[in-house]
């Protein structure tokens, strides 16, 4: 079982990798545009569309299902069946806006739980990528550090609309 979750590891960053290379390309030529799904935080642009579609013809068969970010959930999976979840393009607002803080997500799940994921920065090149053998930067193994000693030394990113709910909730 361990090698099949390396594979769904190595085969989650293969499909991948051609998807990062034109998403830079995309960014750096400053020609991305966008349209609202939800309200003005809720973006997709067509490549958006196009990576998902690309991940899911180069990570079909398996006799795996996709819950993907812009398609929504093909089907519920079976007991014991592959399912993948994908997120295009994690940060399409920063994308569209020209932030190089975006990627590719990507995590393979059975029976409600990853056993996989990649993360690939598209910009920095950088790939993050996990199974049941550990986690990886650039197929390198990563080694945690301890953690703060003290929650006030912990740091929080997040985006806008999460900032406005935050903003909104009582200490």
């Amino acid at each position: 079982m361990v090698s099949v979750m390396s594979n769904l590891r190595t085969l989650a960053l293969h499909a991948a990798r051609e998807p990062a290379a034109l998403l830079a390309e995309a960014f750096t030529s400053g020609t991305v545009v966008a349209e609202t799904k939800t309200n003005r935080h809720d973006l997709v642009s067509v490549w958006d569309r196009r990576v998902e579609e690309m991940l899911k013809t180069s990570l079909s068969g398996h006799d795996a299902v996709f819950w993907g970010e812009e398609t929504g959930r093909q089907s519920p999976a079976e007991p014991g069946q592959l399912e993948w979840i994908i997120d295009p393009i994690d940060g399409t607002s920063n994308f569209v806006h020209g932030y190089p803080m975006f990627s590719i997500s990507i995590a393979a799940a059975i029976d409600n739980t990853v056993v996989a994921g990649v993360v690939i920065d598209p910009v920095a090149g950088t790939e993050f990528s996990a199974d049941v053998t550990g986690a990886y930067r650039n197929n390198e193994p990563i080694v945690a550090r301890p953690g703060p000693a003290h929650e006030s030394q912990y740091n929080l990113i997040t985006s806008f609309p999460a900032a406005e709910v935050l903003h909104r909730m009582p200490e």
